[in-house]
């Protein structure tokens, strides 16, 4: 996926924009399956600028980071993770709310389980827990909690 143009959507300014990963070749260690299960769920307004001020004509593109070139960015204790994405986001530096997210259960974690949502801390060069995330009843998905999710573009786990 590196080198190349991520595909990217549109984020609507008056209702909730659900992103999804419809391309094979941003997620390409992922089923078919897998992919429709990988959302962002974005509010509108809640896209911000390096000014603090809410953007217009937002885009966002979502496609996975090849796990070696984050292995080193795992925080202490954190031996195993499910894999990384990577939201693009010009422009944008902050959400002013969460972005929810959704994301297959690729370990087999048991319904109810609660895993971390890991984003990546440009000052300390690793990636850090910043939220929550529940395995669904199906067990297919991860659902991050109320309050958790991406709040901001990057680099997230």
């Amino acid at each position: 996926m590196f080198g190349r143009v991520l595909p990217m959507r549109p984020v609507s300014s008056t209702e909730a924009t659900v992103i999804t990963v419809d391309d094979a070749a941003a997620a390409p260690a992922l089923t078919a399956q897998e992919r429709a299960a990988m959302t962002l769920t974005v509010q509108p307004g809640s896209a911000i600028g390096e000014d603090g001020q809410p953007l217009q004509d937002v885009q966002i593109g979502i496609a996975t980071v090849p796990a070696e070139l984050v292995r080193d960015m795992l925080p202490p204790g954190v031996l195993q993770h499910t894999f990384d994405i990577t939201i693009q986001a010009p422009g944008v530096s902050a959400f002013t709310e969460p972005v929810a997210i959704t994301m297959p259960n690729v370990f087999g974690a048991a319904p109810g389980t609660k895993v971390n949502i890991l984003s990546f801390d440009h000052t300390t060069g690793l990636l850090v827990i910043n939220g929550t995330g529940t395995v669904s009843a199906d067990g297919l998905t991860v659902v991050s909690d109320e309050g958790s999710g991406v709040r901001a573009p990057g680099w997230h786990g």
